[in-house]
């Protein structure tokens, strides 16, 4: 484990707040910095914004608007992390539509990718947070 730092990438759909609900899991669960970044791309209205604080189990969060390249970003942003958490709007095992940020954040970014689809906890076909221990999740 480097330092137990988690990036998650968000934005607005299920899937990104799904990777956030998984990342809040895990990092309540071992301990760590959570990272939650979203990335606009220019032109946007202020160059950088960053809070810090705590939430709920989550002893240190930080909140980043960064205005770039998102797959630049994650991967700049995840070069000292454990982990780089994403949502997938994939449907399917089979679909084939993963995104461009997601392909290059798996290709290119230097610690492990977790995707993190938005389906329901309940659902059986929920395999992300299957990394995590049944007894985290409850």
């Amino acid at each position: 484990m480097r330092n137990g730092r988690v990036v998650v990438g968000v934005d607005d759909s299920a899937a990104s707040r799904a990777a956030l609900r998984w990342a809040e899991l895990k990092v309540t669960r071992d301990g760590g910095e959570l990272v939650i970044v979203h990335v606009h791309e220019p032109p946007a209205v202020a160059p950088y914004a960053r809070v810090r604080g705590r939430s709920g189990g989550v002893p240190d969060i930080a909140a980043l608007v960064v205005v770039g390249n998102p797959v630049r970003e994650l991967i700049r942003l995840a070069e000292d992390a454990e982990l780089l958490v994403l949502g997938s709007n994939a449907n399917t095992h089979r679909d084939e539509r993963l995104g461009a940020v997601l392909m290059a954040c798996l290709l290119h970014a230097p610690c492990p990718v977790v995707v993190v689809s938005p389906q329901p906890a309940d659902d059986p076909a929920q395999r992300s947070l299957s990394a995590l221990p049944a007894a985290s999740l409850r």
